[in-house]
């Protein structure tokens, strides 16, 4: 769909990523027209693991997709949280007595990507417009206009903002706000020492878990363990 074909009644979203996507889900599973305005060339496998709480399963399940994320998942035997000097341990979630609905996930950001694009692509084919950077708006009793890289104009009903940390309709809405350093550190590796982190691991395009995501704060703050129980025929670790 080229961006004339765009309803002046639709919903535009400005952003492609897992918020995006999930909101234009959300959006056509109940009836109502929206578009995805992306400013990449095209939808590429990027980031890395995902760990998601049970907060977002229900998400995931409402959008009707867990079939499709359970069929590249990890099943997580347990998480909790430790205390970083005392080593105290409280249980948020353990496989073998909670129930099947509070289950996390554990998958790549690809794989959950390409999931939501192809559930919105389902109900809307021309839905995702890709080479479409919106960096403004303008707004009226009628509606909300918003403005592309290339000087053109999309008319929309609404527009949400989940175009990221360096958000166009944020700064339109609120302004500049400054970042501020939360003393926090991550990183990404293929091995993990100590109990002292937050780990997890995730499935590679080819079937294996072979990766960990690492976080560890540098205060006094508390971290999280979680331990994967991977299927017994598949190998965690490089």
């Amino acid at each position: 769909m080229s961006l004339e074909q765009v309803s002046k009644s639709s919903v535009l979203i400005a952003g492609a990523g897992i918020g995006g996507l999930a909101m234009a889900l959300s959006l056509l599973r109940r009836g109502i027209d929206c578009d995805v305005f992306e400013q990449a060339s095209e939808l590429r496998e990027v980031g890395a693991g995902l760990w998601i709480s049970m907060n977002g399963v229900r998400v995931l399940r409402d959008l009707g997709l867990t079939e499709q994320v359970e069929q590249n998942c990890i099943a997580a035997e347990r998480r909790s949280i430790r205390l970083w000097n005392t080593g105290d341990r409280w249980p948020l979630y353990n496989r073998s007595s909670d129930a099947a609905r509070n289950q996390p996930y554990l998958l790549l950001r690809a794989h959950l990507l390409k999931i939501l694009v192809d559930g919105v692509r389902e109900l809307k084919p021309g839905a995702i417009h890709l080479s479409a950077h919106v960096v403004g708006f303008s707004q009226d009793d009628e509606g909300v206009r918003a403005k592309l890289a290339d000087g053109s104009e999309v008319e929309g009903r609404a527009l949400i903002g989940a175009d990221g940390a360096h958000s166009k309709v944020r700064l339109g809405l609120i302004g500049n706000i400054e970042s501020q350093y939360t003393k926090a550190i991550a990183c990404r590796s293929p091995h993990v020492r100590g109990l002292q982190k937050h780990f997890a691991p995730w499935r590679s395009s080819g079937g294996e878990p072979q990766n960990f995501f690492t976080a560890a704060p540098n205060a006094s703050h508390s971290t999280i363990e979680a331990r994967p129980k991977p299927p017994s025929s598949r190998k965690v670790g490089p």
